[in-house]
């Protein structure tokens, strides 16, 4: 009689413990995904900024950030998040937290030089290309 309910039991517990599996991996996916939308970036700052520079206070309430003081007392981390609902991308998110560094840092959006005999031609098409798109995700 104990194996008979035995083998009734088992299907229950396969199930409860198939929905804890579920669920668990659902709040842990919730969890990574509410980390993974935050961008950081390290600036070179004793003590946080009192505003935010214009690449991101231009993106206003569209964002949600916060500051922290970095590693090893390396300066602070700004870091930045699209706000629910928002349109903001992770490539224009991106690029507007570089700018904000490189103007906290340097005081001006630094542009990199390009050599004055430089012309645009079929053969330096795809390196063109390459370029603008680093400009906007931070890596070729």
């Amino acid at each position: 009689m104990t194996s008979a309910s035995n083998r009734a039991a088992l299907p229950a517990a396969l199930a409860v413990g198939g929905v804890g599996v579920l669920a668990l991996a659902r709040h842990r996916r919730k969890r990574a995904r509410a980390t993974r939308d935050w961008q950081v970036v390290t600036v070179f700052l004793a003590t946080p900024a009192r505003t935010l520079p214009a690449p991101l206070g231009e993106l206003g309430d569209a964002i949600e950030t916060r500051w922290a003081t970095a590693p090893g007392d390396k300066g602070v981390e700004l870091a930045a998040r699209p706000a629910e609902r928002s349109k903001v991308d992770r490539a224009q998110l991106r690029q507007a937290l570089r700018h904000a560094k490189m103007q906290l840092e340097a005081g001006e959006v630094l542009q990199a030089d390009s050599p004055g005999t430089t012309k645009g031609t079929l053969l330096n098409l795809p390196l063109r290309a390459a370029t603008r798109r680093a400009e906007r995700l931070g890596h070729l």
